[in-house]
């Protein structure tokens, strides 16, 4: 079921997919914001080249500043405001998010118990660059 859902966020026009990841076990904080940094640039980045205006949304309950100050720091010009917050089990567009983060997260972490992963990214979402790290 999962494969058959990667397969069907791949087929939707006008997606695209963008993973970014650290692999600094050290202080989740700081690799958590330095991950969101380089996400923010890169989506900055791309929305600049196709003259996109984007808006973004996170996960959560609105209590996490990251988001925020992140905005305020990097002030990314084609994406006016800071991400808004929204619990996942109410937003199919973060459910898909969520699974597409899952299958990146085995593409890198290469647990064995989950080898069966492994390649998901790359077979069932073509056109999504690979995960970036950071």
């Amino acid at each position: 079921m999962a494969q058959e859902a990667l397969d069907v966020i791949a087929a939707q026009p006008g997606l695209h997919i963008t993973t970014v990841y650290t692999q600094d076990l050290t202080h989740w904080g700081l690799a958590k914001r330095r991950a969101y940094d380089r996400l923010l640039r890169l989506l900055d980045q791309r929305a600049t080249e196709t003259g996109e205006i984007l808006a973004l949304v996170v996960d959560g309950d609105g209590s996490e500043h990251l988001y925020a100050d992140a905005h305020l720091r990097l002030r990314p010009s084609r994406i006016p405001h800071p991400a808004a917050a929204v619990p996942a089990h109410t937003s199919p567009h973060l459910q898909m998010a969520d699974l597409v983060a899952y299958c990146a997260c085995q593409t890198i972490a290469r647990r064995p118990s989950r080898q069966f992963m492994w390649g998901w990214h790359a077979r069932h979402l073509p056109k999504a660059t690979a995960p970036e790290r950071c």
